[in-house]
């Protein structure tokens, strides 16, 4: 009986050592057809890569779809083709475009994409959306200047105006101490004139002053006189604040 459990207990250790040799090692068993690991797409991917077609996952929804460019299962864009370059380059900076992003060329072209998508949207201009809504980090803002020349020159110039902090701001319901804001910034309206056309009939409207007694208030037009169309009005800079409520978007009048 002894001398059979010493052969059982080798040929056990004999099974061992052959599934040891055939295995994952530490990560364990492997499917058939799989290696040992996946290059990542581009060079800082720091997160999962979208499923499906485009040019890498969207980020918490923020950036909307795109089409083409570096996907899963697809090769790396060449090394000298614009996307391999800025690759390249936020590999050397140590720029990462963040989880969701198959490279840091992907996510240039999605949020262009996405600028170039927003056509129908009333309620923010594109440097606004981009710096108020998206918000991108440093790491971000440093992929968007040193690629949007590049990957989307169509959008190049807004994009690195609203960087500067140098966009469009349109203002929907709300109200807004009058000032000059920092990028970014939703909380404060720019002295100035703007108008409004796609208003509803509970449309209305205050300027106040600091201490917020209503200076003026609608639906009026500069005349006084009640209008169904366009309306304006002019914030100035001794007002106070601002206050806008179902009158559509105001957008700044020249």
């Amino acid at each position: 009986m002894g001398r059979l459990q010493t052969t059982g207990a080798a040929a056990a250790a004999g099974l061992m050592l052959v599934a040891g040799c055939s295995g994952g090692g530490e990560d364990g068993p492997r499917p058939p057809g799989s290696s040992a690991s996946a290059p990542a797409s581009g060079p800082s991917a720091s997160g999962p890569s979208a499923s499906g077609p485009g040019h890498g996952g969207g980020n918490g929804g923020d950036t909307g779809g795109g089409s083409g460019g570096t996907a899963p299962g697809r090769s790396s864009p060449p090394p000298d083709s614009p996307e391999g370059r800025l690759n390249a380059l936020a590999a050397r900076k140590g720029w990462t475009a963040g989880a969701g992003y198959a490279s840091p060329a992907a996510y240039v072209h999605q949020v262009c994409d996405t600028l170039a998508s927003r056509d129908s949207d009333d309620t923010r201009s594109r440097g606004q959306w981009l710096m108020e809504v998206h918000r991108p980090d440093a790491d971000r803002r440093a992929l968007l200047r040193a690629g949007a020349g590049d990957l989307c020159p169509r959008w190049a110039d807004t994009v690195v105006n609203a960087l500067n902090g140098v966009y469009e701001r349109w203002y929907a319901d709300g109200e807004f101490e009058i000032g000059e804001p920092a990028p970014g910034d939703s909380s404060l309206i720019v002295p100035g004139t703007y108008r409004t056309g796609n208003r509803s009939r509970d449309c209305r409207w205050e300027r106040r002053d600091a201490s917020g007694t209503v200076l003026d208030s609608g639906p009026v037009t500069a005349s006084g006189r009640t209008s169904d169309g366009p309306l304006t009005v002019t914030v100035r800079a001794t007002d106070g604040s601002f206050s806008t409520t179902a009158c559509g978007t105001w957008k700044p009048v020249g």
